[in-house]
């Protein structure tokens, strides 16, 4: 490790950066305000380009991304010992010659550090150009969080690789690397004194790949830190998003981040629905006749389900057992179109990035180039892969997904398997677990866009694994989307993913998850908690500008459809009571899919009659919150707050809340505590939940019909049909949906209204509102939306309860004329509708109260339009 020193103020560049050099060990670090919360920082080599590459910037893309309008300047302020950068509240000093950089904001008047790098060892980088390090003090009043690691949801004092792995049957609380890559974190500061919390992220602009470490080590004389490591490179490039205090900082570092990597992309509304799997399906002999069997079964038991994973069975050769990509195995599927056709379900897909030597197109694509090549750039490289049943592998090549022979191939086979009647696409398997790190890549398409100047010698160590992912999913969205004459929305599923791949792919879940409540519990908070600059500068331009576990994972913006398989992927069949509580908690997050690979038969929605009844009626309670969750998911595209959201995300400023690990927000409304451990009733199986209710608000227990004050624990009861303990938060406004479809059926929109309890003394006039957005579901032109503004009030002094409605946009033609408000039932207080002619508000003769009604045990008021 080679520690640089002897830094320089050296000025301004072409680019607008604020540099600083060392000429004694040939480095630089530069300095770019992009905008007034987000900077960019740059560590690098002065004497080299990165190994063997010459990048060709596109002008339209360079102006796209740098977005000049945006840009503001420093105020520079230097001398011998520091150089201070200053622009509005953000103070960023260059300490030299030694250089580390703090970065201090001034809040409420005072100025203080919110980020520091560790003094004499802040940007180290290995010998031979291997690596570099990204050295910060550490906190002792700081949290982080983000990425989809193993639980509790904060990652303070533990280290994890920046990896990706094909991590079967993974511990929930202990494995990593699992099977994405986020070099991003999230970090709350909180002030015992003001009771408030300050945020800031860091976004490492790279998809090799190494590891973060949150304070797993500590030196005596350097005192604590924290430590970014990259392997196969000595440049570093960073963000640095400056949030600020409370939940407002918090979802400007949202706004920037998504921004700054690309939006997540919007799933079709059907893939909110019940989503069916299981490898046994495809993996039996007469697996048509059963899958077939299974959608009538859907019906005769009155589950609704829009969508089935098709597993990789069906391209098993038959002679061999091999899994060979885009094939079909004839004797279990005996007729492919006709099995699509008559299966009721929409269908995506199995698709593997790699085909065995035994694969009918092998010789073809070898020809051609299209797979990973060996160090001598002569032969392709070879590797052993996953081939056949349980644990059986065979020798193979993965695709090179930057050849252009690659990307055809691909995009024909996506092609084909569209064409027979498959609506989308599972790119699984997709974590490129590669051992040789000298294997090479072709870097094509990136030339033949005139990119860059490249020769075939990159190897996949240096450019990272990551990018096979991305483009994986590119060329698989790309085909769709042609495929659909540009008038569809995509539906691609991604196993693996990184920062880049959630502009394309939609959904996403936690891998091959075992049967256990260990599992149910600690998924929780893996889930709750994305370009490519410098040598991949130029890669994630063209990424982002040429086409225009559980939380965890969600803080870090992967693809927003997150999930887990309910009921375990692998292990013993759940019990009854595991697999109930489990779709209990499954229909409350973004994806919800029943899937699994076991001996001992297929986990299914029947699998107990006994408790059939109350597996029923939560899937139908998920479909229910369907237009909720797809107008959330909506906000999600657009800002980059995630649909699950943890306690602290709405409630910054509450510091009870920063380490809750298995309790969410799904939205801002609803307050997810799940049944995660097993009943000491063996009898009905009925539970006691403890759950902490963040200060500043009152929350409805939605079981039990009972108001409760924010700011300390509850314990509920939950019977056996409950769906855990189901809080939502005053002023929820929640439309819902037909409990048989995800799409709406009738001329009734029912919504949800959860003024504050009529005890409250209300301190000042009581607001809120949701944006309800209606669409064909599947569009992939998203202007073509109507979007209802719900709005409700509360007068401090009259205590009268005002609902209003305005249209935002009218692009879409809604079934409905008629809104249904239902509001608590012994909400007994005067409720009127508020409108403004001006503000396009309903007149009074479109609206009719009755106030008197009563809808299963809730008021009723209603709209007619």
């Amino acid at each position: 490790m080679i520690i640089p020193e002897n830094f320089t103020f050296k000025g301004h560049n072409e680019e607008g950066e604020i540099v600083f050099t060392s000429e004694e060990y040939n480095r630089s670090l530069s300095l770019k305000m992009i905008k007034k919360n987000l900077i960019k920082v740059q560590v690098k080599s002065t004497t080299r380009e990165f190994e063997n590459k010459k990048f060709i910037y596109d002008e339209k893309y360079k102006k796209n991304i740098l977005r000049k309008k945006d840009l503001t300047k420093f105020q520079v302020l230097k001398n011998k010992n520091f150089t201070l950068l200053e622009f509005q509240d953000l103070k960023i000093k260059v300490n030299l010659p030694d250089l580390n950089i703090q970065w201090s904001s001034i809040e409420n008047g005072e100025e203080f550090t919110f980020l520091e790098d560790l003094p004499f060892k802040a940007y180290p980088f290995e010998k031979n150009y291997e690596g570099c390090f990204h050295f910060m003090k550490k906190k002792f009043n700081e949290f982080c969080f983000g990425g989809e690691h193993p639980s509790p949801l904060c990652l303070n004092n533990r280290r994890f690789r920046m990896d990706a792995s094909d991590a079967l049957g993974y511990d929930a609380e202990k494995t990593d690397p699992l099977y994405k890559v986020t070099p991003f974190f999230l970090t709350l500061l909180k002030n015992e004194e003001s009771n408030s919390t300050f945020s800031y992220a860091i976004f490492y602009d790279s998809l090799q790949s190494g590891y973060l470490d949150f304070g797993n080590e500590i030196e005596a004389f350097l005192g604590p830190y924290k430590y970014y490591c990259l392997n196969g490179t000595d440049q570093l490039d960073y963000y640095v998003i400056v949030g600020g205090d409370g939940e407002t900082g918090l979802k400007n570092i949202y706004k920037e981040y998504s921004s700054l990597i690309g939006q997540q992309t919007l799933p079709p509304r059907y893939s909110f629905g019940y989503l069916a799997s299981s490898m046994g399906y495809a993996e039996s002999e007469n697996a048509q006749e059963m899958l077939i069997n299974f959608s009538k079964s859907l019906k005769f038991y009155d589950i609704p389900c829009d969508l089935l994973y098709l597993s990789s069975g069906y391209t098993v050769d038959k002679k061999n057992g091999a899994r060979n990509v885009f094939t079909w195995n004839h004797d279990r599927f005996s007729d492919p179109k006709k099995f699509f056709s008559e299966l009721n379900l929409k269908v995506v897909a199995n698709i593997k990035p790699w085909l065995l030597d035994c694969h009918p197109d092998y010789g073809t694509v070898k020809t051609r180039r299209g797979f990973l090549m060996k160090e001598d750039n002569v032969e392709n490289s070879t590797t052993r892969l996953w081939s056949a049943g349980e644990g059986a592998t065979g020798k193979g090549s993965y695709l090179d997904f930057t050849s252009i022979s690659a990307r055809e191939y691909w995009k024909e086979g996506v092609t084909n398997l569209l064409k027979l009647g498959c609506e989308g696409i599972w790119n699984d398997n997709n974590e490129y677990s590669i051992t040789n790190g000298d294997v090479l890549v072709s870097m094509e398409v990136f030339k033949e866009e005139n990119f860059l100047e490249v020769d075939r010698l990159h190897s996949i160590k240096n450019i990272g694994k990551s990018l096979q992912t991305i483009l994986m999913a590119k060329y698989s969205y790309d085909a769709i989307l042609e495929h659909n004459n540009f008038l569809k929305r995509p539906f691609l599923v991604s196993r693996s993913s990184s920062p880049g791949v959630q502009k394309y792919a939609s959904s996403t879940w936690s891998g091959d998850n075992i049967t256990s409540w260990h599992t149910l519990k600690h998924n929780i908070p893996m889930g709750l908690g994305k370009y490519i600059e410098n040598k991949n500068d130029i890669v994630l331009r063209y990424l982002s500008f040429h086409f225009d576990h559980f939380i965890g994972a969600q803080l870090a913006l992967m693809p927003m459809g997150y999930g887990h398989d309910v009921g375990g992927f692998v292990g013993a069949r759940p019990d009854r009571e595991l697999f109930v509580r489990w779709v209990q908690q499954g229909i409350l997050q973004p994806r919800f899919c029943i899937h699994s690979w076991k001996s001992e038969g297929i986990t299914e929605p029947w699998m107990y009659e006994d408790v059939l009844h109350i597996v029923r009626d939560a899937i139908k309670f998920r479909y229910k919150l369907i237009p909720y969750l797809y107008s959330v998911a909506y906000e999600t595209h657009y800002t980059g707050i995630p649909i699950a959201r943890p306690l602290f995300f709405e409630f910054p400023n509450d510091h009870n809340c920063i380490l809750k690990s298995f309790e969410y927000f799904l939205g801002k409304f609803i307050l997810v505590a799940s049944i995660i451990e097993p009943s000491l009733n063996r009898q009905n199986f009925e539970c006691f939940r403890k759950v902490y209710l963040p200060q500043g608000s009152n929350y409805f227990d939605y079981n039990n019909k009972v108001w409760y004050s924010g700011g300390k624990e509850v314990e509920v009861k939950v019977s056996f049909n409950q769906i855990g303990a189901l809080f939502v938060r005053e002023g929820s406004i929640i439309p819902l949906g037909n409990e048989n479809s995800s799409y709406d059926i009738g001329d009734v929109k029912v919504v949800l209204v959860y003024p504050p309890p009529n005890a409250v003394q209300l301190e000042e006039e009581f607001f809120s509102e949701f944006k309800l957005y209606e669409d064909d579901g599947e569009c992939f032109d998203l202007n073509l939306k109507t979007v209802l503004n719900f709005k409700l009030k509360i007068n401090k002094t009259s205590n009268l309860i005002e609902l209003g409605l305005k249209f935002l946009s009218k692009d879409f033609e809604i079934k409905y004329n008629k809104i249904r408000f239902l509001l608590p039932r012994e909400e007994n207080r005067k409720v009127t509708v508020f409108f403004d002619e001006n503000d396009g508000y309903f007149n009074d003769d479109q609206i009719s109260i009755g106030s008197d009604t009563v809808i299963e045990e809730n008021r009723c008021i209603e709209f007619f339009f």
